[in-house]
C-alpha cells in the first residue's frame, strides 16, 4: 500500500491527466519523463493514461525483444559521468522533507525567511543555506497546491509546532512568490 495520503493521490492523478508538458516529453521519447510519469501514476495508484501505457510498453518491448542490451537503453535513461548517487539521493529525500516542513510551517502562518530555513535546517541537521536551496529546488519541481493555502497549526506534528512558536508570522510583505525563485 502506498504511503501517499488520499488528497495527494487525487492531486497527482489530476496532475498526470492534465500535464501536457510531461505527456509531450514522454511521447517524444524522454526516458526521464517516462519514469517521472510512472512514479506519479504509481504513487497516485491510478490507471495510467493511454499515452503513458504506450510509452511504457514500447520501452519494455525494446528490452524484451532484445533491441536494447539494458533497461537503461530501453528506457533511454542514463546517469552522466561523475554523477554522485549519494548526494543526489540526499538532496531528493532530505530536501523533500525540508520542503514539506517549510511548506507546512508556512501554511500554518510562518514567514518564509532565513529564520524558517535555519530552524528547519536544525531539525534535519543541515545548514540554513542548504535548507533554503533544497526548499527552492523542491518548490520549483512541485506541482502541489499553492503554498498559501493555510492549515490549522494543530495539524502539525509536535516538532513542527515547537518550531512554529519560534518563527515570525507570515505577512503580505514577507511572503515570497513562486516567481522570485523559479
Amino acid at each position: 500500500m502506498s504511503d501517499c495520503p488520499d488528497d495527494l493521490r487525487v492531486i497527482l492523478a489530476a496532475e498526470l491527466d492534465g500535464d501536457d508538458t510531461l505527456k509531450a516529453k514522454v511521447q517524444n521519447g524522454d526516458g526521464e519523463a517516462l519514469i517521472a510519469a510512472l512514479v506519479v501514476a504509481c504513487t497516485a495508484r491510478t490507471v495510467q493514461p493511454d499515452w503513458l501505457a504506450i510509452a511504457l510498453l514500447a520501452a519494455l518491448r525494446r528490452f524484451t525483444r532484445n533491441d536494447s542490451r539494458t533497461l537503461d537503453e530501453a528506457f533511454r535513461v542514463s546517469r552522466p559521468k561523475g554523477y554522485h548517487v549519494e548526494s543526489q539521493r540526499l538532496t531528493l529525500v532530505e530536501g523533500l522533507k525540508i520542503w514539506r516542513a517549510c511548506t507546512d510551517l508556512h501554511r500554518a502562518g510562518a514567514a518564509i525567511d532565513d529564520a524558517l530555513f535555519e530552524a528547519v535546517g536544525e531539525m534535519f541537521a543541515v545548514g540554513k543555506t542548504t535548507a533554503k536551496k533544497w526548499y527552492y529546488q523542491h518548490r520549483k519541481r512541485s506541482r502541489a497546491p499553492d503554498e498559501t493555502i493555510s492549515i490549522d497549526p494543530g495539524c502539525l506534528g509536535p516538532d513542527l509546532r515547537l518550531v512554529l512558536e519560534t518563527l515570525r508570522p507570515a505577512s503580505a510583505k514577507t511572503e515570497i512568490s513562486r516567481k522570485d525563485h523559479s
